[in-house]
């Protein structure tokens, strides 16, 4: 499987375009690992387990990002940048699920 075919585009209006590469196996236990890292250890806190595992995500699987967006500087305090957060999250699993073929 060549690199290219590894990515696949999103487009997440009112942020921008994306790139992100297809979820295998190890990129899976990558963003547990990340996620892990990110809250210092594991959590059983589930607000703070989302969040982690969608940043995680994001840092592991996005290849191209806009100019100047970078999940791991976003402002937690601006409602509008949290938004987007889980704007460009919901887009790449809304994503995931037609490049495999399930919408």
């Amino acid at each position: 499987m060549q690199a290219a075919e590894r990515t696949y585009p999103v487009d997440v209006p009112g942020v921008g375009h994306f790139v992100f590469r297809k979820r295998l196996i190890r990129d899976q236990i990558r963003i547990q690992a990340e996620a892990v890292r990110i809250t210092g250890g594991p959590t059983d806190d589930p607000d703070l387990k989302d969040i982690s595992l969608a940043m995680a995500t994001l840092i592991v699987l996005i290849k191209e990002a806009p100019a100047g967006w970078n999940v791991e500087y976003l402002d937690p305090l601006d409602r509008d940048v949290s938004a987007e957060l889980w704007k460009v999250f919901g887009a790449l699993r809304v994503a995931e699920d037609r490049f495999r073929g399930g919408a």
